[in-house]
């Protein structure tokens, strides 16, 4: 965390520019590894229970007048589950998540934010995942 606060401050990121963390609910293994990567709790602060809130560009500024520049989400892995519908509903708890964080960005920001989706797969993206990005095009649109 700390090489990605000093390369920001060199890329002198607007002061109002935060990243928006959502970890998934179901996996302990992925959503643990993702604390440890991006320094949770410490390295800022809880926005609601389904997103953790980075100031890397200036830690002092008043996070009230921020908004997120990076929105990252992680889908929640389902490789393990056998059953197709199953998966359906996995990836539909995902929609409703991401659609809960976007409707949550704050009305007068000044910039658009990017969304960087992380997904856990040891085989190629499921048919199911393009739900997902079907809904993420339809908002952005």
């Amino acid at each position: 965390m700390r090489s990605l606060h000093e390369r920001l401050e060199r890329e002198r990121l607007p002061s109002n520019w935060l990243v928006w963390l959502s970890i998934n609910q179901d996996n302990d293994g992925t959503a643990i590894w993702l604390q440890r990567k991006f320094d949770i709790p410490s390295s800022g602060t809880w926005l609601s229970d389904i997103v953790f809130q980075i100031c890397p560009a200036a830690p002092t500024i008043d996070v009230e007048d921020g908004a997120p520049g990076l929105i990252i989400f992680e889908c929640t892995p389902f490789e393990d589950l056998d059953d197709e519908l199953e998966k359906k509903y996995r990836i539909l708890d995902d929609c409703a998540r991401l659609r809960e964080i976007l409707v949550a960005l704050p009305e007068g920001r000044h910039f658009l934010p990017s969304l960087l989706l992380i997904l856990w797969s040891e085989r190629e993206p499921s048919v199911h995942v393009s739900d997902l990005q079907e809904m993420v095009g339809i908002r952005l649109s």
